[in-house]
């Protein structure tokens, strides 16, 4: 069964709501955001409302993406499958299907001039190897070369290979100051789920959880199966914790990953 007493948040004023009012936007502590130096953002598909919200946030953070599903190729092709199907749809008068196919084809021309300069798109598989196909975080870590004082704000969608990167941050967790994460598969994989949490919590807090509503609820553990936390490194904090008593999801920072469906009010006992 999962654990569900140590996913209460504490309580932590200074959080602020980056990226989509849906899927791909997170809660994060807002001074972490400003401080970083480098955002490893681990899974991107064609959404980069986050990336972006923290680049405006901070001009200064060095952005590098990691994501084998999408490529200058794939997002290519699709922009010149997309765009003649929106302009057919438009003209039969399909006006659903052609805002469908337009956004596609839009998102996919914008990947072209998001990445660039200082942000940076590896087309690589996040595991716990490092190959020609594949990454760690230990190897990311590694290849920027950071200097004394110099910090990562991890985010990390990766469809279930997150157990894969536990051992990986907590070996960083003194670089890794902030992570925003989706973990997947409680209702199949509680015990591997309450394993990586208790090693979080020995360095970080949880400041903020959200159920994706995308995903089952699972009865059984009476939570969902998907879940986004937000975890907080233990040395930002000088102060004693108290658990949240707020209610989640927050009204005015969560917002349903699925808007056709409400969001998953969550039960910590």
């Amino acid at each position: 069964m999962l654990n569900k007493r140590v996913l209460r948040p504490i309580e932590y004023p200074y959080l602020v709501r980056l990226g989509n009012n849906k899927d791909g936007g997170y809660v994060v502590p807002e001074p972490q955001v400003y401080s970083s130096s480098y955002l490893i953002s681990l899974g991107i598909s064609d959404d980069w409302s986050f990336e972006q919200a923290f680049l405006k946030k901070n001009p200064r953070v060095r952005l590098l993406g990691y994501d084998h599903s999408i490529g200058p190729r794939i997002l290519g092709i699709r922009f010149l499958k997309s765009l003649p199907q929106a302009i057919f749809r438009f003209m039969i008068l399909d006006w659903k299907k052609g805002q469908r196919f337009a956004g596609r084809a839009i998102r996919a021309l914008k990947y072209f001039s998001f990445f660039r300069g200082g942000r940076v798109h590896i087309r690589k598989k996040v595991s716990n190897v490092d190959n020609e196909h594949e990454i760690s975080i230990n190897g990311i870590i590694k290849s920027l070369h950071l200097s004394e004082g110099q910090t990562v704000f991890l985010k990390m969608d990766i469809e279930g290979s997150e157990y894969a990167t536990i051992a990986d941050i907590v070996e960083n967790e003194k670089i890794i100051t902030c992570i925003a994460a989706e973990f997947h598969h409680l209702n199949t994989q509680a015990n591997i789920f309450n394993e990586a949490i208790a090693r979080l919590l020995n360095h970080y807090h949880i400041v903020h959880i959200h159920g994706n509503n995308g995903g089952i609820y699972d009865a059984n553990q009476d939570f969902p199966e998907t879940v986004e936390i937000t975890f907080l490194h233990k040395t930002a904090l000088n102060h004693p914790c108290s658990p949240s008593t707020r209610r989640y999801p927050v009204n005015g920072l969560d917002f349903p990953n699925d808007s056709k469906k409400p969001d998953y009010e969550l039960r910590f006992e």
